[in-house]
């Protein structure tokens, strides 16, 4: 499997969610089918509206300002209807895929299993991920390949598609920092460097601030938007941790919380590894791997400390880090490092499992039978991606995981083209 060239694999996927679709189709589990008008849900219409009609911004209630430009306007500049922009940011996503795989050397199996998370679906819907993983792409294969050019493009397109971008920013600081020791350090280059990767950020944010003003008239009308009717501002968590609809989602969010968790964990290893060749001459660290940690962690902070409080438990809620930490380049960079150069022994496998038990503890997962067997069966389902990092022998679990995940991607593509909250 590892020898096929990669377009076979990815027609090989493409054959695995069409036969899925009509399996779940026969089975009476999805029963709409792809077009406009399923299409069009959640923020879709937001972008919809900007590139039909430009941005509106309003004190009162929730207005198209919330969001990012560049996909909207790719969406008016091709002028197709929303099944059309879909398949064109499929087509997008595959690329991307395609390229980061190649130029990180990815292992068919780890290619299909990112592909294949069912949080990939928000690449084939009239959402600006796919731009945002494209532009998030380019400047991780830019980096891996000290390509500067590809570094400043990818930058440029992130940072007019999303406003997680913003995370860019001191991820890019904590990766210049952390990649070499501070003996290593020279000044005037580190600052070169950083400031040009920051100023591109500056840029594209720029961009956005000016494009909306001059078709509002307000002043950093998304900060204002998001802060206003989306709830978007800075406050203390209040536990135990929710999502919308959570008794679909709760597990679907809660796994993406954790992999912020080891993303931290990822962050503080790497500090504790600075600090102790901070006198010494050392390899530079993989930039692109910084990057990543840095950004999924990023995510955490952001949603844990500035999402909404939940209406019906007064807790606050994580809706949405499903979407921010899966559907990312970033996942895929920091799959593919800890495959690489993690290998568990028996014990740290089941210390693995307790900790991830623990960790749902933030959710009361334990406070009745229904709940609690959703967790478990998540811990089960999470235990089989650590048992490919213990022995080589079960690498096969990769197939059944892969099934797994493409079925449940595209249950939650239906969910989301019958109106349902999905992330």
């Amino acid at each position: 499997m590892e020898k096929t060239a990669l377009y076979k694999v990815l027609i090989l996927h493409g054959l695995v969610l069409f036969t899925l679709f009509f399996i779940l189709h026969f089975l009476g589990l999805i029963k709409t089918f792809p077009e406009n008008s399923s299409l069009l849900k959640w923020d879709a219409t937001w972008y919809n509206s900007i590139q039909q009609n430009g941005y509106s911004y309003s004190s009162k209630i929730q207005s198209n300002s919330g969001f990012f430009p560049l996909f909207p306007v790719l969406w008016k500049v091709v002028g197709i209807d929303a099944l059309g922009i879909s398949l064109l940011n499929a087509i997008i996503g595959i690329v991307s895929i395609t390229l980061l795989a190649n130029s990180f050397q990815s292992e068919n199996k780890i290619t299909l299993l990112f592909l294949s998370l069912p949080s990939m679906f928000f690449l084939y819907v009239p959402y600006a991920e796919s731009l945002f993983f494209l532009g998030s792409a380019l400047m991780l294969i830019g980096l891996k390949k000290e390509k500067n050019l590809w570094i400043y493009i990818g930058l440029l397109i992130a940072s007019t598609s999303k406003a997680t971008a913003l995370f860019l920013i001191p991820a890019i600081v904590f990766m210049f920092l952390f990649e070499r020791s501070l003996k290593d350090i020279s000044l005037p280059a580190l600052l070169k460097e950083s400031l040009l990767l920051l100023l591109c950020v500056m840029i594209g944010m720029g961009l956005v601030l000016l494009i909306q003003y001059y078709q509002t008239g307000v002043w950093f009308a998304y900060f204002k938007a998001q802060s206003m009717h989306w709830n978007r501002k800075f406050a203390i968590p209040v536990f135990p941790l929710t999502t919308w609809d959570a008794a679909r989602l709760i597990t679907l969010d809660a796994s993406a919380f954790l992999v912020g968790l080891l993303a931290l964990g990822a962050c503080f290893r790497n500090l504790l590894n600075w600090l102790a060749r901070l006198n010494i001459h050392s390899n530079k660290q993989d930039k692109s791997y910084l990057l990543s940690c840095s950004f999924l962690f990023l995510v955490l902070c952001s949603i844990v400390f500035f999402n909404p409080i939940d209406a019906a438990t007064k807790t606050t809620s994580i809706l949405s880090i499903n979407r921010y930490m899966f559907a990312t380049p970033f996942l895929m960079v920091f799959m593919l490092h800890h495959y690489k150069h993690t290998k568990l022994s028996r014990q740290q496998l089941i210390g693995a499992v307790v900790l991830i038990g623990m960790v749902w503890l933030v959710f009361n997962a334990y406070s009745g039978f229904k709940i609690a067997s959703l967790f478990i069966l998540l811990t089960m389902y999470l235990s089989g991606f650590l048992a490919l990092l213990w022995k080589e022998k079960l690498s096969f679990l990769w197939i059944p995981l892969y099934i797994f995940n493409c079925a449940i991607q595209l249950i939650l593509f239906q969910s989301f083209m019958d109106g349902e909250w999905v992330g």
